[in-house]
Parts: C-alpha cells; structure tokens; sequence
C-alpha cells in the first residue's frame, strides 16, 4: 500500500508538467487505488474527462469504484454517460439495466431491457428480466422492422427473414403482445404479397 501511494504521487506531480499525458492519469488513478484511496483516484479520472472528453476505460473503472464504496446511484450514472454516447452497445445498456435493477429503479431498468431487446431480440438476459417482470411488451418490434412490412419494393422473404428473430422469439416465449405484434404485420404483408406461399406460411 505505501508502494502505491509513493507511486501514485510521483505520478501526480508528474501530471503537474506533463497535463496532456493521459496515461499518467490512468496510472496515476490505477496506483490511488490500490493504495485505497478511491476517492482520489475517482477524482483523477474526472479531471482526465475534463481534459479529454468521455473515454470508455476512465468511465467504466469510475462506475466501478462507485460500486467498491457502495454508491449504486453513482456507479449507473457513468453508465448512463456511456449508454448516451454509445446507445447501440449492449453490453453497456446491460450493466445499466442491472445497476437500475439493484437500486430498485424498476422501470429504468424495464426501459434499458426493452432497448436491448430493439438491438437484439434474443438476448437471454433481458428477455429473462422482463418475463420475470412481466413487462415483455410495448415496444418488442422496433418501428424501422414493422415498417417494412409496407415497404413494396421489398419481397415478402426478405421481409419474413428481418421478423424471424421476432417469431423464432414468439415461439419460445409465447408472448401475448409480441404475438399479437407479429399477426399485424402478417396481415401487411399476406395484403401486398397475396398468394405468395412465404406469406401465407408466415401467417
């Protein structure tokens, strides 16, 4: 521990000269940490998004010594940053949703579920999230698929190949709206496509 405190403030005074090396703040945060002084170390990660904007490792280690001192609030606060930066990652909405789940933030966490779902319909862990919820519902088609559905430059394979993850979901799951979802937009496509057996077979 004394190691790593001498280390980190050598490397702090060394930031004093040299303020535009940003992998002194990494290092200088990586030795107040395992000297114990988390809040340092938080402090030096901000001052380096002050200099240099977002950045995915300062972020995530931030929410993470957040979670080491026992801030929840704080901790998906870094992660919310990272998911209006980065909102098509889904690896990221997951740990929000699951920081929004552990501080009993219900439908926060509903909403980050619902839009992993949109990213990918199959993924396991929100689709296991919301059925315990019960709330495996609004929103389980995102608008760009349904719209195809009207999309008369489209054939109805290709238009049945962007739904399967949806039915292939269904037919797991047994999902009342998303079901209730997938018979709408058979209708659309039986309407532009009639006598095409792919349609029919859809419906």
């Amino acid at each position: 521990v004394s190691q790593s405190r001498y280390s980190a403030n050598i490397i702090a005074q060394s930031l004093k000269i040299f303020p535009r090396e940003k992998n002194l703040y990494l290092d200088c945060a990586g030795y107040q940490e395992r000297a114990g002084q988390i809040p340092a170390a938080i402090k030096t990660y901000d001052e380096m998004e002050i200099l240099f904007g977002l950045q995915v490792a300062s972020t995530s280690k931030k929410a993470d010594l957040y979670v080491a001192i026992g801030d929840i609030k704080k901790a998906a606060r870094e992660w919310e940053k990272l998911c209006t930066a980065y909102p098509q990652n889904t690896p990221f909405l997951l740990r929000l949703a699951d920081f929004y789940a552990k501080n009993g933030e219900k439908e926060k966490a509903n909403a980050a579920y619902r839009k992993i779902l949109a990213l990918d319909p199959r993924e396991p862990t929100a689709i296991s999230a919301l059925a315990g919820s019960g709330n495996v519902s609004a929103g389980t088609i995102p608008a760009d698929v349904k719209a195809l559905a009207d999309n008369r430059d489209l054939d109805a394979g290709t238009k049945i190949n962007k739904l399967k993850p949806f039915l292939e979901r269904f037919e797991k799951e047994k999902e009342t709206a998303l079901g209730t979802e997938l018979l709408s937009i058979a209708a659309q496509i039986e309407a532009l496509h009639p006598g095409d057996y792919r349609a029919l077979a859809f419906n």
